[in-house]
């Protein structure tokens, strides 16, 4: 029974070990992935990767967008990073090693991909201190408005910078 009892920790302990291995294969095939597309991120010319106006936050703080200015305006939530990551690894530490790969491969559709980047651009702007909380509208690459009123913040911004007019940070 002793010897039974043994073997049978040296199975689970086995099993723990492989499980342990795939998720660490799995999130170091995910972040591969991840600094790639912030590579090709960074290779764009600043100038093509800026919106008109681009709204940071995350999943709990909305940033409403007014309907005239939706087609203008992207908004960024920043914890998508962790959202994308946790559906690429769902499930996977059941599956075969080399099956797992190509299934967090597979779930990585273009959506996904343009969900990382977008998510990681913000993040590297928040970190390179372009804005100091969230959430935060930045227009035209140029002002900064925290918080949630579009209207007040796009109003304050024409006031400030009014068109056709070089307007600094």
């Amino acid at each position: 029974m002793n010897t039974l009892h043994r073997d049978e920790k040296m199975l689970v302990n086995r099993g723990m070990a492989e499980i342990d291995w795939l998720h660490k294969r799995v999130i170091r095939e995910i972040m591969l992935m991840a600094a790639l597309l912030l590579l090709a991120l960074l290779l764009v010319p600043r100038a093509l990767a800026q919106e008109a106006i681009t709204g940071y936050t995350v999943s709990g703080l909305p940033v409403p967008i007014p309907a005239g200015q939706r087609s203008v305006t992207r908004v960024i939530e920043l914890d998508r990073i962790v959202q994308i990551e946790n559906a690429l690894a769902s499930g996977l530490e059941k599956l075969d090693p080399e099956v797992a790969v190509q299934t967090a491969r597979s779930r990585l559709t273009d959506r996904n991909r343009q969900g990382l980047i977008l998510a990681w651009q913000g993040l590297a702007r928040v970190q390179g201190g372009e804005m100091a909380w969230l959430p935060a509208i930045v227009f035209d690459g140029k002002a900064v408005w925290y918080g949630t009123d579009f209207r007040r913040g796009l109003a304050a911004y024409r006031a400030r910078c009014p068109e056709n007019q070089e307007c600094q940070p």
